[in-house]
């Protein structure tokens, strides 16, 4: 495909969302690029921010090598792969085969730092670039943490530090400063604690945490967990979930890091309890020091032969509510001879037993950790880079200075990969560079389906305004004072009027798949959008007043192929009907509503291409409240369960639904005492795999009575990580019932209540909406003449 000289700007733009393994392998492209990629570290600080992380499972095995596992956790047979392993040439040694016998590894912003007992050094090591850095150490042995220092000024800068100390019970810690290739003592802030070893330690947004012991006078030993800061070089100690029961490292063993935001912790009281696992909600720069919530996810009952927990280090899957650890046994009671064995729990404490493929007469204790690749760059002391390459700074000035970036003719799949990561709104502004790029973003259904799986995911909120309007809000939810914005008002011009500036009157509105379906109340048609590219598909209805719901079919064969519908029913009857975006025709499913009683479309969802709705049926015991799943597949409705089945008979229980980042449910749940508080439930992660089955969590119970204006029958989203429940409704002027405004609601987990005005008066119009996140998306809209319509 023929390449255009962009600006070197939008070539870095570019590539800064392509996955950092797959960056690494376009490093051999051209000059310019690998230049770019390894040497220029304000690319890298760009990369870091806009890339989707990836997250790779590493392991240590006894063998002092570092391999990669592959795990599969879908289906009820879990497994895992061995996927081979990393090499670490050790330079003391001539011969390049020799490589650096690891004994244990610490990961810190897709750094490794690997140390030996038996050596006076240890490694700074990229696996991703293959840059290390090797420092000199005071003694064998010791336990040290990566981490780095943030000047909040300039928040991109990171200056990274090893902190260590060489005795559990040492009155004194020794930092090392790559800037200066120097290590110093930081003397008198440590004589409180009997600190853990490195497996004891994480990493997390820079700073360390690890599990300590101090000596209260009153109850003796006590188990603390603390935060050690590098900016501030200080202690500070963090909320336990159990700040009266632990007393020993027996208790609570082991520290975890969960997708670079959280952390785990291993706790078991004694032996006859359950082994707990508990995590902490997303950690950032505005968490308040020390203070942090804790949730248990899993309670194992470990049997006698698998007490694994308080012996290695372990990952959990939070959604899959699955625990992984890996484990050195002994072969047939000899000491002398082991084997590395990778252990996968499910919620039900099934253990699958994996062999790592490994025997070993000697060697290190088996770990296994997360690790996030990245194109960080090592600190060093003088100003050389990456792998003895030195970049000359005439080289240097005059690729900075070059306002194009020129770029071979490439091949076509390479150049549809890479702009396959980029985000659809952004990708959406390259389409005007160059002809190929604007056929190929508009026009390739195959290219639209692999950026549809590659491209990160980007997350809109959407909001039906009483004129019958589309806007978007952006929520800044950081801090103690959340706050919400409106951005501007989508266009949906109506092509039955002549006029351009006629939009068509919006009154309902159903997202899927970066589609909208928009109906008016008082029209036989409706409208499927894609407000990212402009493309329309206006479609005739039998009678006003109905609601519809949009989803797709899709062969298991052909998974990439989907066939989106259109399922509606009408007050005046009891016919589902179906419309198929391909036929553009409709037909009436016999007989599968006679059984259920079901809600408008403010109380139906769409979820990986099935539509969710809350329904009333007719049960021994009366009315029963009911979620139903309708599978465009196969055409049938499946129920679901829900969290509180023996309690919610109407609408009035079990109002609204929403979507969580599009891969799981909300409901919104109010008892039948209306004292108690409303609560907010949220489902696993649904997949294709998900039947009628679910679990649920609680994740608010928030006290609204003294806050009437939020309405129990609106639409609302929910930021499951921070804790925040969101909403809009419409507001009646000084008791006039022609006049009105709308409000947006945000509630924290305190219930404390922030009110935001929309901006919007109105003496009559449609009920306000606040769609579940919408994601923008380049799909195609189904046309039965292949005539595709735009609404710019």
């Amino acid at each position: 495909m023929t390449m255009p000289n962009l600006p070197k700007e939008l070539v870095e733009e570019i590539l800064s969302f392509v996955p950092a393994t797959y960056l690494k392998r376009l490093s051999s492209t051209c000059k310019p690029w690998n230049r770019l990629i390894h040497n220029d570290k304000r690319f890298a600080r760009k990369h870091s921010e806009n890339s989707e992380k990836e997250f790779l499972v590493f392991m240590l095995r006894r063998n002092f090598r570092i391999c990669r596992l592959s795990f599969n956790l879908h289906g009820t047979d879990p497994s895992a792969e061995v996927k081979g392993e990393l090499i670490l040439p050790d330079p003391y040694f001539k011969n390049s085969a020799d490589q650096f016998e690891i004994d244990r590894v610490f990961h810190c912003d897709g750094l490794l730092l690997c140390t030996s007992q038996l050596e006076r050094r240890m490694v700074v090591w990229n696996p991703l670039t293959g840059e290390t850095k090797w420092i000199q150490t005071r003694q064998e042995g010791g336990t040290f943490v990566l981490g780095y220092s943030q000047d909040k000024n300039k928040f991109r800068n990171k200056s990274y530090k090893i902190m260590g100390f060489y005795d559990r019970s040492s009155e004194f810690l020794e930092v090392y400063d790559f800037k200066s290739d120097s290590w110093r003592v930081l003397d008198g802030i440590r004589p409180e604690w009997y600190l853990g070893y490195a497996y004891r330690c994480v990493s997390l947004k820079g700073n360390a945490y690890m599990l300590g012991i101090d000596i209260i006078e009153e109850m003796g030993l006590n188990l603390s967990l603390l935060k050690y800061d590098f900016s501030t070089e200080k202690y500070e100690p963090v909320t336990l979930p159990f700040p009266s029961h632990a007393h020993c490292f027996r208790e609570a063993h082991c520290l975890s890091v969960v997708r670079g935001e959280k952390f785990f912790l291993l706790y078991r009281r004694d032996k006859r309890f359950k082994t707990e696992i508990w995590v902490t909600n997303k950690i950032d720069d505005t968490t308040t020091e020390g203070a942090v919530s804790w949730t248990k996810v899993l309670a194992l009952d470990l049997n006698r032969e698998l007490q694994i927990a308080f012996t290695s280090n372990f990952l959990v899957d939070e959604e899959k509510k699955v625990f992984m650890c890996c484990v050195s046994w002994r072969e047939d009671g000899d000491e002398d001879k082991s084997k590395d064995k990778v252990y996968i729990v499910g919620e039900d404490s099934k253990v699958k037993e994996i062999d790592s493929g490994v025997n070993a007469t000697i060697g290190c204790w088996p770990t296994i950790l997360g690790y996030v690749p990245s194109l960080v760059q090592i600190e060093r002391a003088l100003l050389y880079i990456s792998n003895y390459n030195i970049l000359s700074r005439a080289t240097c000035c005059r690729f900075l200075r070059s306002p194009t970036m020129t770029i071979p003719n490439l091949p076509k799949d390479l150049v549809e990969e890479v702009l396959s990561f980029v985000p659809a709104t952004y990708l959406k502004r390259l389409s005007s560079t160059c002809k190929p790029w604007n056929r190929l973003i508009h026009n390739d259904k195959r290219f639209v389906r692999k950026h549809f799986d590659n491209a990160a995911k980007e997350f809109l909120v959407f909001m039906l305004r009483k004129n019958f309007r589309i806007c978007r809000i952006s929520f800044n939810l950081h801090g103690t004072d959340p706050s919400a914005k409106v951005k501007g008002e989508l266009t949906l011009p109506d092509p039955y009027f002549k006029n351009s500036a006629d939009q068509f009157k919006i009154d309902k509105v159903f997202h899927c798949d970066g589609l909208l379906l928009c109906t008016s109340k008082l029209e036989r048609r409706m409208v499927v959008w894609n407000p990212l590219t402009g493309e329309t598909k206006w479609i005739q209805i039998r009678e006003e007043r109905g609601t519809f719901v949009l989803g797709y079919s899709q062969d298991k064969n052909k998974s990439c192929n989907k066939s989106y519908k259109i399922i509606g029913f009408y007050r005046s009857g009891d016919e589902v009907w179906e419309y198929d975006l391909n036929s553009d025709s409709w037909r009436v499913l016999d007989g599968i509503r006679a059984k259920w009683y079901l809600g408008g479309s403010c109380r139906c969802v769409s979820l990986k291409g099935n539509a969710y709705m809350l329904a009333l049926g007719i049960t021994d015991m009366g009315l029963r409240l009911s979620l139903l799943k309708y599978d465009f597949s196969t055409e049938k409705y499946v129920r679901v369960t829900l969290p509180v089945p023996s309690q919610a008979r109407s609408f009035n229980n079990a109002n609204r639904l929403s979507v969580v980042r599009g891969e799981k449910l909300a409901l919104l749940y109010r008892p039948p005492d209306k004292r108690s508080k409303t609560e907010v439930w949220v489902t696993n992660k649904i997949d294709d795999t998900t039947e009628g089955a679910v679990s649920w969590t609680k994740v608010l119970a928030l006290d609204l009575s003294r806050e009437p204006h939020i309405s129990f029958k609106t639409n609302f989203l929910v930021d499951e990580e921070k804790k925040v429940f969101m909403s809009c409704v419409r507001l009646r002027e000084d008791g006039d019932e022609n006049k009105s405004k709308y409000k947006v609601y945000i509630v924290r987990e305190d219930n404390k209540v922030k009110e935001i005005d929309s901006g919007v008066n109105a003496t009559n119009g449609s009920w306000p909406t606040i769609l579940s996140l919408y994601v923008p998306s380049l799909v195609q809209i189904q046309q039965a003449g292949g005539k595709r319509e735009r609404s710019d």
